[in-house]
């Protein structure tokens, strides 16, 4: 029994050893890739915290509003589109590969202009249309939003 659980933690500690290599050896383009993904996952299967770690604790965006701010709000959303019948979360988000714009630049932090499509599941109802570009740090935590200069929600046709 002692033989097997010592396999096991050995097969996750070079699981995890492998992961944290690959990441290591991506680029920043694709490591900030791979953490809008995450974003994107995460909301779409209600992982607050998936989502959140994409916003570095000092965040602000262009109106002022904070991390904090936006915790609340994913929680709202989180419980407040919530199917009666099925208790399933009827909000999705899609993020074309096509529209995703990841700048890294020599002198200033990179940029990510995203853009993003809040869908009601019931159907093709879009329920929010979001275009906006930020800055990230890459830290202890990942890549994460620091700041977001340009958040429109009217520049892209409804569909």
């Amino acid at each position: 029994m002692k033989k097997i659980l010592l396999i096991l933690a050995s097969i996750l500690l070079v699981w995890f050893g492998v992961k944290k290599l690959i990441y290591s050896l991506a680029s920043a383009e694709t490591q900030i890739r791979w953490r809008l993904e995450e974003m994107v996952e995460g909301f779409n299967e209600t992982r607050k915290r998936s989502v959140m770690a994409g916003f570095d604790r000092t965040y602000a965006d262009a109106r002022g509003y904070t991390r904090d701010e936006i915790g609340r709000y994913l929680s709202h959303l989180f419980l407040g589109y919530i199917d009666s019948e099925t208790k399933k979360f009827t909000l999705s988000v899609s993020m074309p590969e096509d529209d995703l714009l990841i700048e890294i630049h020599e002198t200033e932090p990179p940029t990510a202009t995203v853009q993003a499509r809040f869908l009601i599941m019931e159907g093709t109802e879009e329920y929010w249309d979001l275009s906006l570009t930020g800055d990230l740090e890459d830290d202890e935590d990942g890549w994460q939003f620091v700041r977001t200069r340009d958040v429109n929600h009217a520049d892209r046709a409804r569909r």
